[in-house]
């Protein structure tokens, strides 16, 4: 549980404002904040899926990303069914009217070891491969599952960025 003095030092902080995220060194540990996406407007969306139905590959339709509270809400969703499930996720602390707080896993994506150690890092990408079977077999799915939010250290630390719900689709 997040202090009322943290959440005072986070909710008087513009980084997270600005930069949408922000790491804090808190009494109860590191943690991420993250604020809200501005809201987005449908029609680039549309205009994608309109091009996947008249190409007949409907399978290729765009995830809607809201932004603002829907898309916070969606994430803090899928957040905590991932965890329920036993995945590797942040554990949501707080949830602020345009942010909320979650445990920190770190800033060392796979995208990033894969580039900087190449075949070295087979061992710990076959991990992220192991997970995603592991996130299937427990009945969930993943909504952008990129290397850039696998984090990794020595090994697989935990999977991020829950915005959209592919299942929306």
């Amino acid at each position: 549980m997040i202090s009322p003095q943290s959440i005072s030092r986070i909710e008087a902080s513009p980084g997270w404002r600005t930069r949408r995220v922000e790491v804090f060194d808190l009494p109860e540990g590191k943690v991420l904040v993250k604020g809200q996406r501005p809201t987005r407007s449908p029609w680039p969306h549309r205009f994608m899926n309109m091009l996947t139905w008249l190409a007949g590959v409907p399978y290729l339709k765009a995830v809607p990303v809201h932004g603002g509270a829907r898309s916070q809400k969606i994430e803090i969703m899928r957040l905590r069914a991932l965890a329920a499930s036993g995945l590797p996720v942040p554990q949501v602390h707080h949830v602020g009217d345009d942010y909320f707080v979650m445990s920190y896993l770190g800033s060392r994506d796979l995208a990033l070891t894969l580039r900087e150690q190449g075949e070295s890092a087979f061992g710990i990408w076959l991990q992220g491969s192991e997970q995603l079977l592991r996130v299937h077999a427990q009945g969930q799915y993943l909504s952008q599952c990129f290397a850039r939010n696998i984090i990794v250290s020595d090994a697989l630390d935990g999977l991020i960025d829950f915005e959209d719900d592919p299942l929306e689709v």
